[in-house]
């Protein structure tokens, strides 16, 4: 009997252990579950964004209803708004910020504030495009001569913020201001030296439209002028038989002059 006894505690302490485990064990699961989940559901979507045009004032999109989304604008400041109930999401611009045509932002999700905040998703981009407000008038050139050290024009009508891009024979590129009486001005870096018929093109860029067609001009020859009828530089030839002829009638009338004496 007491045997028996001796058996069945022994079975039943062995059983309030392997249960303990068995709890133990599920415990870990079901926490190591959770917070998978957790993480899992941290993991959210990126927030998207509405299309952005030059000259906005206020970008917005859509995301997860009551996160936070973090908006990081062109000039490096970052801007924080939650999420409305239907999704949607809205932010002003910062102070005196203009977006311009080509300028980036970024968003994402993020808990948390100031240097503690976490993101908590991918990060989603978007690049500002013009208003479709129209395309850019074209500048036009002033004579251009070999060596010049300056690039000279116009363009139809001065626009607030506009400049000029001028493309040289060797592939480069140099930008400048229009001023408010139409015309841009642009010095030849000192690496660049313009030839006779060298060709030159520039384009125009106005602040909310598509950049201008572009335009181009060629160099002018070593000459600054030509005789009629030639269509190149080979002039001399011509220009010596004209000189032979008049010398000739010179020389007849001289003659002349000298036989009624």
């Amino acid at each position: 009997m007491y045997f028996v006894k001796k058996i069945f505690f022994l079975t039943l302490a062995m059983s309030i252990i392997l249960i303990t485990g068995y709890l133990k064990i599920e415990t870990v699961i079901a926490d190591t579950t959770s917070k998978a989940s957790f993480m899992y559901t941290l993991q959210s979507p990126a927030p998207l964004f509405n299309t952005v045009k030059a000259t906005d004032t206020i970008v917005s999109g859509t995301g997860v209803a009551g996160a936070n989304v973090s908006v990081t604008f062109p000039n490096g400041s970052i801007q924080t708004i939650t999420v409305e109930s239907d999704g949607t999401w809205s932010i002003p611009l910062p102070t005196n910020l203009i977006l311009t045509v080509g300028d980036q932002l970024s968003a994402t999700h993020i808990v948390g504030t100031g240097a503690s905040a976490e993101s908590l998703s991918t990060i989603s981009t978007i690049t500002v495009i013009p208003n479709n407000s129209g395309i850019a008038q074209s500048p036009t050139f002033d004579t251009i001569s070999p060596n010049a050290t300056t690039i000279k024009g116009t363009v139809p009508s001065y626009v607030s913020g506009s400049s000029v891009i001028v493309t040289f024979p060797n592939g480069t590129t140099s930008q400048t201001s229009v001023d408010t009486n139409d015309k841009f001005s642009l010095s030849i870096r000192s690496e660049i030296s313009l030839n006779s018929k060298d060709i030159i093109s520039a384009t125009q860029i106005e602040p909310d439209k598509t950049i201008s067609q572009a335009v181009t001009t060629s160099v002018l020859s070593n000459t600054n002028w030509s005789l009629p009828f030639t269509g190149s530089d080979d002039y001399k030839p011509l220009l010596l038989i004209i000189i032979g002829l008049l010398l000739t009638i010179i020389l007849l009338k001289f003659s002349d002059s000298k036989k009624q004496k």
